[in-house]
Protein backbone atom coordinates (compact mmCIF):
# COMPACT_ATOMS: atom_id res chain seq x y z
CA UNK A 1 0.00 0.00 0.00
CA UNK A 2 2.84 2.38 0.79
CA UNK A 3 4.34 1.73 -2.65
CA UNK A 4 0.98 2.49 -4.27
CA UNK A 5 0.79 5.88 -2.54
CA UNK A 6 4.39 6.72 -3.40
CA UNK A 7 4.51 5.41 -6.97
CA UNK A 8 0.95 6.07 -8.15
CA UNK A 9 -0.04 9.19 -6.26
CA UNK A 10 3.33 10.89 -5.92
CA UNK A 11 3.23 11.04 -2.13
CA UNK A 12 6.74 11.97 -1.07
CA UNK A 13 6.59 10.63 2.47
CA UNK A 14 4.50 7.63 3.43
CA UNK A 15 4.64 5.20 6.30
CA UNK A 16 3.25 1.73 6.80
CA UNK A 17 1.21 1.47 9.98
CA UNK A 18 0.51 -2.20 10.51
CA UNK A 19 -2.08 -3.87 12.68
CA UNK A 20 -1.10 -4.75 16.23
CA UNK A 21 -2.32 -6.92 19.08
CA UNK A 22 -4.22 -5.54 22.05
CA UNK A 23 -2.37 -7.70 24.56
CA UNK A 24 -4.69 -6.67 27.38
CA UNK A 25 -7.48 -8.64 25.71
CA UNK A 26 -5.55 -11.03 23.47
CA UNK A 27 -3.20 -13.05 25.62
CA UNK A 28 -2.62 -16.70 26.54
CA UNK A 29 -5.26 -18.08 28.90
CA UNK A 30 -5.34 -21.27 30.92
CA UNK A 31 -8.15 -23.54 29.78
CA UNK A 32 -9.01 -27.16 29.22
CA UNK A 33 -8.69 -28.12 25.55
CA UNK A 34 -11.87 -29.26 23.82
CA UNK A 35 -10.80 -28.70 20.22
CA UNK A 36 -7.90 -29.89 18.11
CA UNK A 37 -8.19 -27.43 15.21
CA UNK A 38 -9.89 -24.02 15.38
CA UNK A 39 -11.01 -21.81 12.52
CA UNK A 40 -12.28 -18.30 13.30
CA UNK A 41 -13.62 -16.51 10.26
CA UNK A 42 -16.60 -15.77 8.07
CA UNK A 43 -17.71 -17.66 4.99
CA UNK A 44 -18.30 -14.48 3.01
CA UNK A 45 -19.51 -13.93 -0.53
CA UNK A 46 -17.27 -16.22 -2.57
CA UNK A 47 -14.27 -14.33 -1.15
CA UNK A 48 -12.54 -17.52 -0.06
CA UNK A 49 -14.96 -20.38 -0.65
CA UNK A 50 -12.41 -22.28 -2.70
CA UNK A 51 -9.73 -21.67 -0.08
CA UNK A 52 -11.96 -22.87 2.75
CA UNK A 53 -12.81 -26.02 0.86
CA UNK A 54 -9.14 -26.78 0.19
CA UNK A 55 -7.54 -25.75 3.48
CA UNK A 56 -10.32 -26.45 5.99
CA UNK A 57 -12.98 -28.81 4.67
CA UNK A 58 -10.73 -31.33 2.92
CA UNK A 59 -8.21 -31.69 5.78
CA UNK A 60 -11.04 -32.08 8.29
CA UNK A 61 -12.73 -34.73 6.18
CA UNK A 62 -9.46 -36.64 5.85
CA UNK A 63 -8.64 -36.40 9.57
CA UNK A 64 -11.84 -37.63 11.27
CA UNK A 65 -9.94 -38.63 14.41
CA UNK A 66 -9.42 -34.94 15.29
CA UNK A 67 -11.96 -32.35 16.44
CA UNK A 68 -12.39 -29.37 14.11
CA UNK A 69 -14.38 -26.31 15.24
CA UNK A 70 -15.46 -23.28 13.17
CA UNK A 71 -16.82 -19.94 14.38
CA UNK A 72 -18.12 -17.14 12.17
CA UNK A 73 -21.04 -15.52 10.38
CA UNK A 74 -22.45 -15.41 6.84
CA UNK A 75 -22.48 -19.20 6.58
CA UNK A 76 -25.44 -20.06 4.34
CA UNK A 77 -27.25 -23.34 4.85
CA UNK A 78 -25.22 -24.92 2.05
CA UNK A 79 -21.95 -23.94 3.75
CA UNK A 80 -23.12 -25.25 7.11
CA UNK A 81 -24.01 -28.53 5.45
CA UNK A 82 -20.52 -28.74 3.95
CA UNK A 83 -19.02 -28.23 7.41
CA UNK A 84 -21.22 -30.94 8.85
CA UNK A 85 -20.30 -33.39 6.09
CA UNK A 86 -16.60 -32.71 6.73
CA UNK A 87 -17.07 -33.41 10.44
CA UNK A 88 -16.54 -29.80 11.52
CA UNK A 89 -18.50 -28.47 14.50
CA UNK A 90 -20.01 -25.11 13.54
CA UNK A 91 -20.48 -22.99 16.65
CA UNK A 92 -21.65 -19.78 15.01
CA UNK A 93 -20.87 -16.21 15.91
CA UNK A 94 -18.06 -15.56 18.39
CA UNK A 95 -17.61 -12.07 19.88
CA UNK A 96 -14.09 -10.92 19.16
CA UNK A 97 -13.22 -10.46 22.83
CA UNK A 98 -14.01 -14.14 23.38
CA UNK A 99 -11.44 -15.23 20.81
CA UNK A 100 -8.66 -15.58 23.39
CA UNK A 101 -10.70 -18.17 25.29
CA UNK A 102 -11.43 -20.05 22.06
CA UNK A 103 -7.74 -20.15 21.16
CA UNK A 104 -6.95 -21.40 24.66
CA UNK A 105 -9.34 -24.32 24.19
CA UNK A 106 -7.68 -25.43 20.94
CA UNK A 107 -4.39 -27.09 20.03
CA UNK A 108 -4.00 -25.50 16.60
CA UNK A 109 -5.51 -22.42 14.93
CA UNK A 110 -5.88 -21.91 11.18
CA UNK A 111 -5.53 -18.68 9.23
CA UNK A 112 -7.12 -18.76 5.78
CA UNK A 113 -7.03 -15.23 4.34
CA UNK A 114 -9.48 -13.92 1.79
CA UNK A 115 -8.34 -14.10 -1.81
CA UNK A 116 -7.34 -10.45 -1.99
CA UNK A 117 -4.88 -10.89 0.87
CA UNK A 118 -3.05 -13.65 -0.97
CA UNK A 119 -3.30 -11.84 -4.31
CA UNK A 120 -3.52 -8.10 -4.99
CA UNK A 121 -3.15 -7.17 -1.32
CA UNK A 122 -0.54 -9.83 -0.66
CA UNK A 123 1.93 -8.92 2.04
CA UNK A 124 -0.70 -7.28 4.26
CA UNK A 125 -1.37 -9.51 7.26
CA UNK A 126 -4.82 -9.23 8.78
CA UNK A 127 -5.51 -8.54 12.44
CA UNK A 128 -6.33 -12.22 12.92
CA UNK A 129 -2.65 -13.17 12.64
CA UNK A 130 -1.65 -10.71 15.36
CA UNK A 131 -4.47 -11.72 17.69
CA UNK A 132 -3.94 -15.46 17.29
CA UNK A 133 -0.21 -15.25 17.94
CA UNK A 134 -0.77 -12.92 20.90
CA UNK A 135 -3.00 -15.61 22.41
CA UNK A 136 -0.24 -18.18 22.13
CA UNK A 137 -1.89 -20.11 19.30
CA UNK A 138 0.05 -22.56 17.17
CA UNK A 139 -0.91 -21.00 13.84
CA UNK A 140 -1.00 -22.74 10.46
CA UNK A 141 -1.80 -20.58 7.43
CA UNK A 142 -2.87 -21.03 3.85
CA UNK A 143 -0.68 -19.06 1.40
CA UNK A 144 0.09 -15.44 2.15
CA UNK A 145 3.30 -13.44 1.75
CA UNK A 146 4.89 -11.53 4.61
CA UNK A 147 6.71 -9.02 2.42
CA UNK A 148 7.91 -6.82 5.28
CA UNK A 149 9.17 -9.67 7.45
CA UNK A 150 6.91 -8.82 10.36
CA UNK A 151 7.13 -12.42 11.52
CA UNK A 152 9.48 -15.37 11.17
CA UNK A 153 7.89 -17.77 8.73
CA UNK A 154 8.43 -21.35 9.84
CA UNK A 155 9.12 -20.24 13.40
CA UNK A 156 6.25 -17.94 14.43
CA UNK A 157 3.71 -19.63 12.15
CA UNK A 158 3.61 -22.27 9.45
CA UNK A 159 2.47 -21.52 5.91
CA UNK A 160 1.38 -24.30 3.57
CA UNK A 161 0.94 -24.29 -0.19
CA UNK A 162 -1.85 -26.83 -0.60
CA UNK A 163 -4.63 -28.66 1.15
CA UNK A 164 -2.50 -31.79 1.26
CA UNK A 165 0.28 -29.86 2.98
CA UNK A 166 -2.26 -28.41 5.43
CA UNK A 167 -3.44 -31.89 6.34
CA UNK A 168 0.16 -33.03 6.83
CA UNK A 169 1.10 -30.09 9.08
CA UNK A 170 -2.05 -30.47 11.18
CA UNK A 171 -1.38 -34.15 11.65
CA UNK A 172 2.28 -33.60 12.51
CA UNK A 173 1.60 -30.83 15.02
CA UNK A 174 -1.21 -32.67 16.77
CA UNK A 175 1.12 -35.60 17.28
CA UNK A 176 4.04 -33.45 18.47
CA UNK A 177 3.26 -31.37 21.55
CA UNK A 178 6.83 -30.05 21.75
CA UNK A 179 6.64 -28.66 18.22
CA UNK A 180 3.24 -27.07 18.95
CA UNK A 181 4.50 -25.41 22.09
CA UNK A 182 7.63 -24.16 20.36
CA UNK A 183 5.67 -22.69 17.45
CA UNK A 184 3.22 -20.96 19.79
CA UNK A 185 6.02 -19.64 22.00
CA UNK A 186 7.94 -18.14 19.08
CA UNK A 187 4.85 -16.41 17.71
CA UNK A 188 3.95 -14.96 21.10
CA UNK A 189 7.50 -13.73 21.62
CA UNK A 190 7.49 -11.85 18.31
CA UNK A 191 4.19 -10.17 19.15
CA UNK A 192 5.42 -9.08 22.56
CA UNK A 193 8.70 -7.80 21.11
CA UNK A 194 7.39 -5.98 18.02
CA UNK A 195 3.63 -5.89 17.51
CA UNK A 196 1.64 -4.62 20.48
CA UNK A 197 -0.48 -1.48 20.53
CA UNK A 198 2.25 0.11 22.63
CA UNK A 199 4.71 -0.43 19.78
CA UNK A 200 2.34 1.21 17.30
CA UNK A 201 1.76 4.16 19.64
CA UNK A 202 5.51 4.68 19.81
CA UNK A 203 5.73 4.48 16.02
CA UNK A 204 2.94 7.04 15.61
CA UNK A 205 4.72 9.37 18.02
CA UNK A 206 7.93 9.06 16.00
CA UNK A 207 6.07 9.83 12.76
CA UNK A 208 4.47 12.93 14.28
CA UNK A 209 7.81 14.12 15.62
CA UNK A 210 9.41 13.63 12.20
CA UNK A 211 6.63 15.64 10.55
CA UNK A 212 7.05 18.43 13.08
CA UNK A 213 10.80 18.54 12.49
CA UNK A 214 10.22 18.67 8.74
CA UNK A 215 7.74 21.54 9.07
CA UNK A 216 10.10 23.45 11.34
CA UNK A 217 12.96 22.99 8.88
CA UNK A 218 10.83 24.41 6.05
CA UNK A 219 9.93 27.47 8.11
CA UNK A 220 13.56 28.03 9.03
Amino acid sequence: MRRIYVNSFGIGRAWTFHEAADVENFRPLASQRDCDVLWLGNWGDEERTQELEEFLLCPAEELPEFTFVAHGVRYPREAQEKLREAGIQFRGYLPNLEAAAAYARSHIALHIPRRQYSGGLGGIPTIRVFEALACGAALVCSPWEDRENLFRRGEDYLCVSSGAAMKSEIENLLKDETARRQLASHGLETIQRRHTCRHRAAQLTEICEELVRGAQAQVA
